[in-house]
């Protein structure tokens, strides 16, 4: 029996490239074969229906493909590293599970992250996740876990920030890297496991203004450290710390500021390969009413994008030293915008 449609969008719209409906079909990306390497938008992939075979089938036409054609089952199990009996038994699942639509029926419904409070909702479904501790029931979830530890270490994050990744569902495919307060889920990043997933990050929709991480854990008599993201954060241990917004805003700085008796370092992207860093930088020391309190911290080496750019390469250990790396590599305004106009 064919595999239904909506395990077929599913599949692809999860785990391929630039996937674009064409008639009853669907073209996008080669996933086995990478499609065009001097184009980046050529789709030269088809997946449609044949009716004769009552099959879903993939063609690739580039030439240099070394697996041109095949059905559903086959790409499936070559892009998920899975068997093809597995990815027939994956998708074939029925859509209409008699169990979870009793469930659903009765108004019994599996549990969810989704306790309101200030910070809104968040949309996810723990039983769709995993951890590092967690033992793999079948060769699919093994697969996640194992994608789940080569994260970690190769990130080097910490275990107790309780990393996970989804196997299915909304967020199926992305690490989740979650924001704890008091104990509580308040927030979490959904990243992508693979580089031609978009969007990267897809995270819940949630008010993120009062969403510090580490806020519970700040140590008054340090600097609180403020990165650009949660896996930099990170990097620092209990002084780091991320805004979830677009931008450093001063209402976000009140907050942070009221949490430490020291003072506050922004440690954002390196301005000196990164744009955008570059830009952040700039609009903190020229339009922030705390630009000349602040201190300022610029990548020693010019190879690193990122905060943990430095502890992958080893050259600054996580937790350890990161905190007083940060430290004494930062500077005050004055020399910040001297850095900033040579830049730009």
């Amino acid at each position: 029996m064919a595999v239904d449609r909506y395990k077929v969008e599913e599949f692809l719209y999860s785990n391929c490239s630039k996937v674009k409906k064409d008639g009853q079909g669907y073209v996008l990306r080669c996933p086995v074969c990478g499609d065009s390497k001097k184009n980046a938008s050529k789709r030269r992939c088809h997946v449609d229906f044949y009716e004769k075979y009552d099959e879903w089938i993939y063609k690739c036409y580039n030439g240099d493909c070394p697996e041109p054609s095949g059905n559903i089952q086959s790409l499936y199990s070559r892009v998920m590293g899975v068997t093809w009996k597995e990815a027939d038994n994956l998708l074939g699942d029925k859509k209409y599970d008699s169990d979870k639509l009793l469930k659903k029926l009765s108004g019994e419904r599996e549990k969810f992250v989704d306790e309101k409070d200030e910070h809104g909702a968040l949309d996810l479904d723990m039983a769709d996740c995993l951890s590092i501790r967690d033992v793999p029931i079948d060769a699919t979830q093994e697969k996640y876990i194992t994608k789940l530890k080569q994260f970690v270490v190769r990130r080097r994050i910490p275990l107790s920030y309780a990393p996970m990744v989804c196997f299915r569902g909304r967020y199926k495919n992305r690490f989740i890297i979650p924001v704890y307060i008091d104990g509580k889920m308040v927030y979490f990043q959904g990243r992508a496991m693979y580089d031609f997933m978009e969007p990267k990050f897809l995270n819940p929709v949630v008010k993120k203004e009062d969403i510090i991480l580490n806020s519970d854990h700040f140590d008054r008599a340090k600097y609180i450290v403020v990165c650009e993201g949660l896996v930099d954060a990170m990097m620092v241990g209990s002084q780091g710390t991320a805004c979830l917004g677009a931008t450093i805003s001063d209402e976000f700085l009140d907050k942070v500021y009221a949490m430490t008796d020291v003072g506050v370092i922004i440690a954002l992207d390196n301005p000196d390969t990164d744009k955008s860093g570059m830009r952040n930088y700039a609009k903190i020391i020229e339009e922030s009413k705390y630009a000349k309190k602040l201190r300022y911290f610029f990548m020693p080496d010019r190879r690193f994008k990122d905060l943990n750019d430095y502890v992958k390469a080893g050259t600054v250990d996580t937790l350890k030293g990161m905190y007083d790396f940060v430290v004494e590599n930062s500077s005050g305004h004055f020399k910040a915008s001297i850095k900033i106009r040579n830049v730009i």
